[in-house]
């Protein structure tokens, strides 16, 4: 015989991203929009330069042209929207995300994180990461 106790609680499993291309892992499940840091310290001094209102966004990247945000209860713009983005081949390490080309520098089924060096300076680096939602 078997019980359950009223408690427990069903978790959601994980999905599986071995043998998944990059395309694919970006679209196999939601993911929130955790941080987006900047460091004009040679990657050593980070600083979170994300607006408020996008720490609670949700993105679902539907193709390699388009994604699709859920607005969090602190609203950036009043309602849902859709942006572009897109990854030259499915398992291209290039992402343009945001107007940015960024390079696809870890990937998992809980996070992926993208980092680029910023052109207009010197030494400058910004990252985002993408947290499972």
């Amino acid at each position: 015989m078997v019980a359950c106790n009223k408690d427990d609680k069903k978790t959601d499993p994980k999905p599986d991203i071995t043998g998944k291309t990059n395309l694919q892992i970006f679209q196999m499940q939601n993911w929130k929009f955790a941080y987006w840091g900047d460091s004009a310290e040679n990657d050593i001094v980070w600083t979170d330069e994300q607006d408020p209102c996008m720490k609670d966004d949700i993105y679902k990247f539907t193709s390699n042209k388009k994604y699709w945000v859920t607005e969090g209860s602190n609203k950036c713009y009043p309602n849902d929207y859709e942006g572009d983005w897109s990854i030259p081949s499915d398992n291209s390490t290039k992402i343009t995300f945001l107007g940015y080309v960024w390079d696809l520098v870890h990937k998992s089924n809980e996070k992926l994180i993208l980092f680029r060096m910023r052109p207009d300076t010197e030494v400058h680096y910004q990252r985002i990461i993408l947290s499972r939602d």
